[in-house]
C-alpha cells in the first residue's frame, strides 16, 4: 500500500487501488473527500479557509488552501476524466472550533458552510460528514474501495 500524504492547502487524486490518501491533524481545516466508486478514483483536499479573495497570491500558488478554489479543482479533475457528478460520493471531515473558544472567527464552521454551498451549486451534497467539535482528526481514503477511516481522540472509525 502506497500512502499519499497531503498537508494544509494540498490535494491529491488517485486511480491506483493500492493508494491511500491521508491528511493529518485537521482542526478548523476541512478534508473534502470525493470518490467515484464505479471508477475507483478518489481525491482529497485539505482546505484551510473559505475564500480565496483574502489572499489572491496564495490562491494562485496553493489553490486547495481555499474552499472556493479546492471544490472547483477537485470537481474539474473528475469532469476531465469524464466522470459525471452523479457518480461522485462526497464526504467532509474536520471543521472543528480550535483555538477560538468564543467562536469569534468560527473558521471551522465557515469552512464547512462554504464547501457545502459550493457543492450544492454543483448539484452535490455530502453523503457523510464528521465535522465540528473541538478536537482534531486524521483521515485516510482508501482508493480500492472508497473506505474512509478517521482517527480522533484515541479512536479509529469508518465514516
Amino acid at each position: 500500500m502506497s500512502e499519499k500524504v497531503i498537508g494544509i492547502g494540498e490535494w491529491a487524486i488517485s486511480d491506483n487501488p493500492e493508494d491511500k490518501i491521508t491528511t493529518y491533524a485537521l482542526g478548523s481545516c476541512v478534508a473534502l473527500i470525493v470518490y467515484a466508486k464505479k471508477y475507483k478514483i478518489g481525491a482529497m483536499a485539505h482546505i484551510a479557509l473559505p475564500s480565496s479573495h483574502i489572499d489572491p497570491a496564495r490562491s494562485d500558488n496553493q489553490p486547495a488552501y481555499f474552499a472556493d478554489r479546492a471544490v472547483k479543482l477537485i470537481l474539474d479533475a473528475f469532469t476531465s476524466r469524464n466522470i459525471p457528478p452523479k457518480e461522485l460520493e462526497v464526504k467532509l471531515v474536520g471543521g472543528a472550533q480550535m483555538l477560538d473558544p468564543n467562536g469569534i472567527f468560527d473558521i471551522g464552521r465557515r469552512n464547512v458552510l462554504e464547501i457545502k454551498k459550493l457543492l450544492w451549486q454543483n448539484m452535490l451534497a455530502p453523503r457523510a460528514e464528521d465535522v465540528g467539535g473541538s478536537f482534531s482528526r486524521t483521515v485516510s481514503l482508501f482508493i480500492d474501495d472508497g473506505k474512509t477511516i478517521i482517527s480522533s481522540q484515541n479512536k479509529k472509525y469508518e465514516l
